[in-house]
C-alpha cells in the first residue's frame, strides 16, 4: 500500500504523492473528491501494480494530503501542471501516466501541453473536456454552489450511473458520508474550475501524435460517459478502447478487467520501445 506523505511544491500549492516499486515509472491521478488512498488503494490497483513498475501516486491538490484551496484560479490548469512538476521535482524526463474520472480530465489537458513527457496515456472514466455543454457547465455551477455549503447531492444524482436513483433521504445520507473530514470551498472552487480544462479532440489527436503517445481509455458500460469515450475511439482510431460490461463509474476500478487492462498495456507498451 502506497501512503502519500512525501511532498513537493507545484506552484502555489504543497501537493503530496506516494511511492513503491522499482521500473519505469507510473503516475496515478484520481477523480473528484477520492484520493490515492480511496481511488487505488481501496479497489486493488496499487497492490497490482507496484511489483511491475515504479508507481507514483499523486493526490490531487485540494484532495487527500495535498494542500487544500479556495480559489477557482488555483485549480483548472494548474491541476494539468501538476503531473509535470511531479516529474520535475523526481527528475524523470517521462511517464506513463494512469489517469481516472476528474484526474483523466487533468491528463488530457496534460496530454495537450506536452505529449512528450507521457510514454503512455491511460485515460479511465474520463474523456476529456471536449464535449462539454452550456447545459452542463451551468449543472457544475449548481452543484459547486451546493458543494460550498457542504453537500453534494446535485452532483451526486447526475453522474448515478447503474441502479435506481436514491430518494432524497439516502442521496442526503449518502452526500454526509463522502463530504466527511473534506474541504466544502475547495471542491467548490474544484468543481467550479472544470471547465478551464477544456480541449478539443483536435487538439488530442494531434498531441498523442506529435508525442507517439500509446493511449488507452477503460471505462465502464454503465458509465455516463461510455458513450463518449466511443465517438473518442472513433475520432482517434489509434487509441486502444476497453469497455468493462456492466461497470458503472464508481465500481469500474475495483474491476478486476480494469486492473488486468491496465498492467498489460502498460507491458505492452515500455518506455524504450
Amino acid at each position: 500500500m502506497i501512503t502519500t506523505n512525501q511532498f513537493f511544491q507545484s506552484g502555489n500549492a504543497r501537493l503530496a504523492y506516494g511511492e513503491a516499486g522499482e521500473g519505469e515509472p507510473v503516475i496515478l491521478t484520481h477523480g473528484y473528491t477520492s484520493s490515492t488512498a480511496v481511488q487505488w488503494g481501496d479497489d486493488g490497483v496499487l497492490q497490482s501494480l507496484p511489483a511491475e513498475f515504479r508507481v507514483i501516486a499523486l493526490d490531487n491538490r485540494g484532495h487527500g494530503n495535498s494542500q487544500s484551496l479556495h480559489r477557482r484560479e488555483d485549480y483548472g490548469r494548474e491541476m494539468a501542471l501538476d503531473a509535470l512538476r511531479l516529474m520535475d521535482h523526481l527528475k524523470l524526463e517521462r511517464a506513463h501516466i494512469l489517469a481516472y474520472s476528474l484526474g483523466a480530465h487533468i491528463a488530457a489537458q496534460t496530454l495537450t501541453i506536452a505529449p512528450e513527457r507521457m510514454a503512455t496515456l491511460t485515460l479511465g472514466g474520463g474523456v476529456g473536456r471536449w464535449n462539454l455543454t452550456p447545459e452542463e457547465i451551468q449543472a457544475m455551477s449548481d452543484e459547486a454552489d451546493e458543494m460550498a455549503e457542504g453537500g453534494m447531492t446535485k452532483h451526486l444524482l447526475r453522474m448515478w450511473t447503474g441502479s435506481p436513483k436514491p430518494g432524497p433521504e439516502e442521496v442526503a445520507q449518502i452526500s454526509r458520508e463522502r463530504m466527511k473530514g473534506k474541504d466544502a470551498l475547495s471542491l467548490s472552487a474544484i468543481k467550479r474550475s472544470m471547465p478551464d480544462h477544456a480541449v478539443t479532440v483536435d487538439e488530442m489527436a494531434a498531441s498523442i501524435e506529435r508525442g507517439n503517445v500509446p493511449t488507452l481509455g477503460i471505462i465502464g458500460s454503465l458509465d455516463w460517459q461510455a458513450a463518449d469515450m466511443r465517438k473518442l475511439k472513433h475520432a482517434i482510431p489509434r487509441i486502444e478502447h476497453v469497455e468493462i460490461e456492466g461497470a458503472t463509474h464508481g465500481n469500474a476500478t475495483s474491476h478486476p478487467l480494469f486492473r488486468d487492462a491496465v498492467t498489460d498495456f502498460l507491458k505492452r507498451h515500455p518506455m524504450n520501445a
